[in-house]
This record gives C-alpha cells, sequence and structure tokens, in this order.
C-alpha cells in the first residue's frame, strides 16, 4: 500500500471515527474532539455536482494521464514507457473514461477531500493555497469551479474506489457509530454491553 493510500484511508477512517465519537458525545453532552472546520471558510461556496453527458466538453479533461501516472506509474499508463510524451495504454484510457462517466453521481468525496487538504495545508501538484489555484481566492470558499480544481475534486472522487481506501471504509461503517466510536474511545460499549 502506497504512503499516500496509507494517509487517505487513515484520514477517512479518522473522520469516520471522530464523528462517531461526536456523536456519542453529543448524546452525553460532552465534546471530546473538534475539528475547527468552518463551512463558510474551509469548504466550497458550490453544490456536489455531476458529470452530465451534455456537458462532457466541460469534464471530460477533469483527470488526465498525468493523474494516472501518479495513481498507477508509468509503465501501466503508458506505452512507450515516457511519462513527458505518454502515449496511453488502450486501458489507460478505458479506465479514465469509466471513472469520468461513474462521476455523473456526483464528486462528494472529491469534494470533502480536497476541503479538507486544504484546511490540512497538504499540497496538491505543487499547489498547497486557494491563491495557487486562484489568486482572489484567499479561502477554499472563494474558489470557483475551474479547471484545476475540478481536476483535484475528480482526483480524490478516484481514490475512493480503491481498494485500500473502499475495504476498510466498508468495514468501518457496518460497525455502526457507537462501535466506531468505541474503536476510537477505549471500547467503552463493549464494556457496557458485557462482550
Amino acid at each position: 500500500m502506497s504512503k499516500f493510500t496509507k494517509y487517505l484511508s487513515s484520514a477517512i477512517l479518522l473522520a469516520v471515527f471522530s464523528f462517531g465519537l461526536l456523536a456519542d458525545s453529543f448524546a452525553q453532552g460532552k465534546i471530546v474532539a473538534r475539528l475547527n472546520f468552518n463551512p463558510k471558510v474551509n469548504g466550497f461556496n458550490f453544490k456536489n455536482y455531476k458529470n452530465l453527458e451534455k456537458e462532457k466538453k466541460v469534464w471530460e479533461n477533469d483527470i488526465v494521464i498525468d493523474d494516472l501516472i501518479r495513481m498507477f506509474g508509468i509503465r501501466a499508463s503508458c506505452k512507450n514507457g515516457d511519462a513527458k510524451n505518454c502515449i496511453p495504454k488502450a486501458d489507460a484510457r478505458t479506465w479514465m473514461a469509466k471513472q469520468l462517466k461513474a462521476m455523473n453521481i456526483g464528486h462528494c468525496e472529491g469534494i470533502g477531500v480536497a476541503s479538507l487538504r486544504f484546511y490540512q495545508g497538504i499540497p496538491f501538484k505543487n499547489r498547497r493555497s486557494p491563491t495557487q489555484f486562484q489568486p482572489n481566492a484567499s479561502v477554499p470558499f472563494n474558489l470557483s469551479l475551474e479547471q484545476q480544481l475540478r481536476n483535484y475534486i475528480s482526483y480524490y472522487w478516484i481514490t475512493q474506489t480503491f481498494d485500500e481506501v473502499s475495504e476498510p471504509t466498508v468495514a468501518t461503517a457496518r460497525l455502526g457509530p457507537r462501535s466506531r466510536s468505541c474503536s476510537v474511545g477505549g471500547g467503552r460499549a463493549s464494556r457496557r454491553s458485557g462482550s
């Protein structure tokens, strides 16, 4: 598992666990963890969006071969093994098109991951701050949905389809909120339930 995949899996699991902890704590009136994320500053000012076929010219380049090289490497993505002059393999082009079409359900995972990465100051393609995407955007909420941001969001939408991300997420979701909070909070519910 790559360092990136481990980080992304950990971030998603931490967010899920934190929600479980907070839900349990709110029921008891005690806050045990807080992320000072303000949606009106750290979030985006646009709604979730879909890749509709009639708007294909807008989204067809939201993921490009450079993204596949970052995800899977040159050998898996390029016929000629040359990143600068990559001739994409047919299956790489097909996979990329399939992922873009799958985004017709929306981009919520990518939006969430991109906004959290901005909040934490984690770079994407050497851009760390909103001003590096759009000069007049001092915070993510000021960003317009333009190509570089669409690429960022789409890139992280795709990562949720990787087994290294989806399998722990599904397993955690099956536990339910009380069990999730206990797995982070020291197993309080298992003691309460007697197991």
